[in-house]
């Protein structure tokens, strides 16, 4: 549907019960990757429908600032705040209590049609829950409507311009059930439409969060295994809205995908990994435990396990990102293997490197940080320290264990460390010396037994016997 003589009006209200718990309007959590409200303001500008959204007078100005944030984030200025119902050209309106973020769009354009279909004045969305203490939304008795027990409001209703001017426009903020009374009040038409709980649901308590980002997870794994990608165990699974990933995928336990996460066909990402705004290319592996964040991966690379891509850094194809290693701002080129027990911080790998278990870069002077250079098939020994500024030639070896303070030139040797000394012997002295020591030591603990009954013991210590003073005569 897409139909411009109706106008949405989304009525924020505050909701003391979760709004006292969290930093911002309840509306804008987090499902998925994406604020509640944008799910409701998205659907209405798929359906070109123009939209405005309104705070109720409970509402603060922290709250207002953080709406308008978001929505500018996500619609520029294609979507309008208010703070009171404003005046609309649309011969329908469209009023929304609350960000609800699994409305469809077929639900709406339904509503349209009904409402169009009946001449109704007033058109509501019902639907059926049996919980009695349900929380935030309305039961349903109205004079005009069969009175079922079971029966709610979604907090969304179709209303003719016309007959909202004749209610009182302030009429609009108030409960379905007063413009339900009023419509039959004067006998105008309303009409009732039934949709799945599921689809009206609404944030008023932490379990309704909890309840509709399941709801969402669960729709976007089930299009994702629809398109070809293995889920070893979904319900573990955390996918955000924006994440895309390729045929032939699989996604391990407990991995967690967020923001605008891309995987590409065939990659395999092992239990409980997490991608955070990551690109991996095809054929490529994040083995368990591994974590990677605003950083993009080659085709047919291995990361992990174990791995931590702290931000910034561009992994080349075919590379290798192994053990308990950690980069930061850095790029690895293509082939070039970081093992195991690394940590490489604003670092430039060309192709083909090798880095030796237990290298760093020390890339930070107390001050500022400083960019370590390792050319094309360089070879670094293990427990190398790289004292940045540096530059390593193409194809130049380090020694293990070696601390590099200067450029290495190409196909150079570097080695920076004490010349080792042999003492021959050495361990027929350092027995014999341990022996005389334990020997001594056994000496002096048979001296102390045996002048054991010369003292006096009182608490805390041992005290000498005093000496007998000889008798003068």
């Amino acid at each position: 549907m897409k139909n411009t003589g109706i106008h949405a009006i989304i009525i924020i209200q505050h909701n003391s019960l979760i709004d006292a718990a969290i930093v911002q309007p309840s509306a804008l959590e987090q499902i998925c990757g994406q604020p509640a409200l944008i799910y409701t303001t998205k659907l209405l500008a798929s359906l070109e429908i123009p939209t405005t959204v309104v705070l109720d007078a409970h509402s603060n100005q922290r709250d207002a600032q953080a709406v308008e944030t978001a929505l500018r984030q996500y619609h520029g200025d294609t979507v309008k705040i208010d703070k009171a119902l404003p005046t609309t050209s649309g011969e329908d309106l469209l009023i929304l209590k609350g960000a609800l973020p699994l409305l469809s769009a077929e639900i709406v354009t339904r509503l349209h049609a009904e409402h169009t279909a009946t001449q109704a004045a007033l058109s509501i969305i019902t639907a059926y829950n049996e919980d009695p203490k349900l929380i935030g939304y309305e039961r349903n008795s109205y004079t005009t409507i069969d009175q079922e027990l079971y029966c709610v409001n979604a907090g969304i209703v179709l209303i003719q311009r016309s007959f909202l001017e004749q209610c009182g426009a302030e009429l609009a903020t108030h409960s379905v059930e007063d413009l339900v009374k009023k419509a039959d009040a004067v006998g105008k038409k309303v009409t009732k439409f039934a949709v799945p709980f599921d689809a009206i649901r609404r944030i008023n308590t932490f379990q309704d969060l909890w309840a509709i980002e399941h709801i969402q997870r669960s729709a976007l794994i089930t299009q994702w295994m629809h398109k070809g990608v293995r889920f070893a165990a979904p319900h573990t699974v955390h996918v955000d809205v924006a994440v895309t990933i390729g045929k032939g995928s699989h996604i391990g336990t407990g991995v967690h995908l967020f923001g605008t996460t891309t995987i590409g066909t065939n990659c395999q990402i092992h239990e409980f990994s997490s991608l955070d705004h990551a690109t991996l290319g095809n054929n490529s592996t994040v083995y368990s435990h591994s974590v990677i964040r605003k950083s993009s991966i080659g085709a047919q690379a291995m990361i992990g396990p174990f791995a931590h891509l702290n931000g910034d850094n561009a992994v080349g194809d075919q590379a290798t990102i192994g053990n308990f290693v950690e980069i930061k701002r850095s790029t690895i080129g293509t082939k070039t293997k970081v093992k195991h027990l690394s940590y490489l911080g604003d670092a430039q790998l060309g192709t083909g490197v090798n880095i030796g278990a237990g290298t760093i870069t020390c890339n930070h002077d107390g001050f500022n940080k400083h960019t370590t250079i390792i050319e094309d098939n360089a070879y670094i020994g293990t427990n190398t320290t790289l004292v940045a500024p540096l530059t390593i030639g193409h194809d130049a070896f380090s020694a293990a264990g070696s601390t590099i303070t200067k450029n290495i030139p190409s196909f150079a040797l570097a080695i920076a460390r004490t010349r080792q000394t042999n003492k021959e012997g050495y361990v027929h002295l350092l027995r014999e010396k341990k022996a005389t020591i334990k020997a001594q030591i056994t000496t002096d603990q048979a001296s102390f037994s045996e002048n054991a009954g010369q003292t006096t013991s009182f608490i805390g210590a041992v005290k000498p016997s005093p000496k007998t003073t000889p008798t003068k005569i």
